[in-house]
């Protein structure tokens, strides 16, 4: 967590160095992140950085936050546009995370950080950890949004598994579309499609009703 004294410091002071801070990780992995790069591109000395931050993982870990931040207020809307509906919560996220992830200093910042997270250096990082397990405070959030009358009350009792599907078709589908360079509209479709063999199933009626 940052210090009392970087809080204080002026926003546009702060904003300063956690654009520098963002630009390091997003170019260099992190065992190569120089906090001496940090300082000289935000125009603060080395003793200062270390009033406001412990070390770099300190530093990562409020940039993580950020973005944590930065995405539940988005998830917010997100969900109130949607009206409960959870097919049209997950397109919403669909097309927010593609326009994030499609800036190249985000992308590589998240992939970084990836790289960063599954590394036996940090396993037993708290923090880090925690972040790992963002995907189980995402199903919660949705839980919020989605509107549980829209499921067969035969799955009543299986509603984090049915969100869980949900966002592992929307992982697929991003990871997809990034390794393989495709546009948002296409990757879309493919979400579109996933979304409805999840929802109607893949066998023929007969062999459902046997």
């Amino acid at each position: 967590m940052p210090s009392k004294t970087f809080m204080n410091l002026p926003k546009v002071k702060q904003e300063r160095i956690l654009e520098a801070a963002k630009k390091e990780f997003s170019e260099a992995m992190f065992s190569d992140v120089s906090i001496n790069r940090i300082v000289k591109a935000a125009s603060i000395s080395r003793g200062s950085f270390y009033m406001y931050f412990s070390d770099k993982h300190d530093l990562l870990i409020h940039l993580l936050e950020n973005f944590q931040n930065q995405f539940d207020q988005k998830l917010k809307s997100l969900g109130e546009a949607a009206g409960g509906n959870i097919k049209k919560l997950i397109l919403g996220l669909h097309d927010y995370l593609f326009t994030a992830i499609a800036a190249e200093e985000n992308c590589n910042f998240l992939t970084n950080y990836f790289t960063y997270s599954l590394s036996a250096s940090v396993k037993n990082h708290h923090q880090a950890r925690s972040m790992v397990s963002s995907m189980t405070k995402l199903r919660e959030s949705l839980l919020e949004y989605v509107d549980k009358n829209q499921f067969d009350k035969y799955y009543e009792d299986d509603l984090e598994t049915i969100i869980d599907a949900h966002l592992i078709i929307l992982k697929h589908t991003l990871a997809k579309a990034y390794l393989q360079k495709t546009n948002s509209k296409k990757s879309r479709k493919d979400l579109e499609k996933l979304l409805g063999i999840l929802k109607d199933g893949y066998q023929k009626k007969e062999e459902k009703n046997a």
